[in-house]
């Protein structure tokens, strides 16, 4: 081999090697490259436990304040114009009208206890606009009118709930109609409401069935109202022959003599009343005004509003309560009975 084919031969050896060494050091320098720092990770909080979700606070439902009126059984036959008596904790309803106007005689006997009704022998004449005391347990009903425009009753009849039976008894002197009577020491006095207003005042003894004068009143009233607190009896309201009274007057039975307190606040006439605990409650008529009289401080105070105006209503107490029965609003009668609880 010539020596220009020798050296050509080496030249191209020299190359192979020169490319062999070369890529054995780019794959050195490839395997030696130092990897990628391995990221550290980061630290992952750990899940909360979900929380229940906040309930919206709701406001306590407030507690509704007790109405000092109640609302109890109606009557079975609503009436205007009735008087009432009371025995044996039961409310005896007697006579009365649907419009108040006309006589009926009814007996309808309501027990508060219960807040039932039940009915008694009728009354033998028939009337509304009488009064009545208790004597003995046995209710006494005087006087009164069969009707409107009509002539007033002088009759005197007595119930027995015992028996659930009538006596006839001796007529009145002189008849009379939207008036008081009261019982004291077995006596009943009549004030008032005789036809023509005068101040005529007298005394029934049941034990004789005799009628005796006693002194006449100060101020001649009808459609008034009255009370007895402490054996002395009070008369207030109504109206006369000059309009419409708020004098309060108070007869002394024992000294047949009579006394001016302090008026009534406001002017009444169609009203009626009742004592509960030493006090006078004075409903008044088509009006929801109620005023209250203490004999002990000889003061008036208004009293909780009645809140369904009505007039010739009757009004009673039984159980530490106040219950006022009937009556009627704009002619129409109302059989609904209304409850006050001075507790509530």
């Amino acid at each position: 081999m010539n020596k220009t084919v020798h050296t050509t031969f080496r030249s191209a050896a020299r190359k192979r090697r020169y490319v062999c060494t070369l890529a054995l050091v780019l794959v050195a320098l490839v395997g030696c490259q130092a990897a990628p720092p391995t990221a550290t990770p980061t630290p992952v909080p750990p899940t909360a436990t979900p929380l229940p979700p906040t309930a919206t606070p709701v406001p306590p439902t407030p507690t509704p304040e007790p109405q000092p009126w109640q609302q109890k059984a109606r009557m079975p036959a609503p009436v205007g114009g009735a008087t009432a008596g009371v025995v044996d904790n039961k409310i005896y309803l007697i006579g009365g009208g649907k419009t108040g106007r006309t006589g009926g005689g009814l007996v309808q006997v309501y027990d508060p206890a219960t807040d039932t009704w039940a009915q008694g022998a009728d009354m033998p004449t028939y009337r509304a606009f009488a009064s009545a005391s208790v004597v003995e347990d046995k209710i006494y009903v005087f006087g009164g009118s069969p009707g409107a425009n009509a002539f007033l009753s002088s009759a005197i009849e007595v119930y027995d709930p015992a028996t659930d039976t009538w006596e006839q008894r001796a007529d009145m002197p002189t008849p009379r109609w939207r008036f008081g009577t009261h019982m004291v020491e077995g006596k009943v006095y009549a004030f008032g409401g005789d036809l023509e207003c005068t101040c005529s005042v007298e005394v029934y003894d049941s034990a004789t069935d005799t009628w005796e004068k006693r002194a006449n009143m100060p101020n001649p009233r009808s459609l008034g109202s009255s009370a007895l607190v402490d054996g002395k009896i009070y008369l207030f309201g109504g109206s006369s022959p000059e309009g419409n009274l708020s004098v309060l007057d108070v007869y002394d039975p024992a000294s047949d003599t009579w006394t001016q307190v302090a008026d009534m606040p406001v002017l009444g006439a169609n009203l009626a009343s009742c004592v509960l605990d030493g006090r006078i409650y004075a409903i008044l008529g088509d009006s929801p005004i109620v005023e209250v009289y203490d004999p002990t401080t000889g003061e008036w105070q208004r009293g909780p509003d009645f809140p369904v105006p009505r007039h010739v209503h009757t009004v009673a107490s039984v159980g530490g309560k106040v219950y006022v029965l009937g009556g009627g609003l704009q002619a129409l009668p109302m059989g609904g009975v209304w409850e006050y609880d001075p507790a509530r």
